[in-house]
């Protein structure tokens, strides 16, 4: 059976635009200092020293980039798998309320909400994110800030901004939808027919 499409996570997209035009000039600015040294003390070693100092920004680039690329959910049998780079959590359908599509904007523009309005989500609030009410007879909501952090789980909701909110919600309306359907009883339209008999 095939994995379940992912829907990656924005923030983290968010922190390597940001960073692009920094590495950028980093490994640019590295780079001419590394061939003046060079060619002004005529020592292969400086230049080589110099394009080591600009392999430092590529190397935070990527590392960004992995982070990224490892920052998903994925709707899948279980539930809602929400996965941060080494940190990961599972919300069962049962235990999600209700489903709404809000913006970033709207969701952080609180005065009670203010330590998480960074550049990084500042930057991001034109987006919307895929919002998870859990509901309040579960201990998920305080177990899910241990493993994916404040930002993250607000309240009793669960913020999740990502690629293609559209399709993300199509795809979890669909899991959600299947998983409330009554499951059908072997038999029963049988035994309805044979009461309804009795009586007339």
């Amino acid at each position: 059976m095939p994995a379940p499409p992912r829907h990656y996570i924005l923030y983290a997209r968010q922190v390597l635009r940001d960073l692009r035009v920094i590495i950028v000039v980093l490994v640019v600015g590295y780079m001419l200092f590394a061939i003046y040294q060079g060619v002004s003390t005529h020592n292969a070693g400086a230049f080589v020293i110099g394009a080591g100092f600009a392999m430092l920004p590529l190397l935070l680039g990527l590392g960004v980039y992995a982070y990224s690329r490892r920052s998903f959910i994925e709707f899948a049998d279980g539930g809602v798998n929400v996965r941060q780079f080494h940190r990961s959590a599972t919300i069962p359908y049962t235990d999600i309320e209700r489903v709404r599509v809000d913006s970033l904007e709207h969701i952080f523009d609180r005065p009670d909400r203010k330590r998480w309005q960074t550049k990084t989500v500042k930057n991001l609030y034109g987006d919307r994110a895929i919002c998870l009410r859990l509901r309040s007879d579960a201990d998920l909501p305080e177990q899910l800030r241990r493993k994916l952090g404040p930002r993250t789980i607000i309240d009793r909701e669960a913020v999740l901004p990502v690629t293609d909110t559209d399709a993300a919600l199509a795809a979890l309306k669909q899991r959600m939808g299947a998983r409330r359907q009554p499951t059908e009883v072997v038999g029963e339209p049988s035994r309805r027919r044979r009461r309804g008999k009795r009586g007339r």
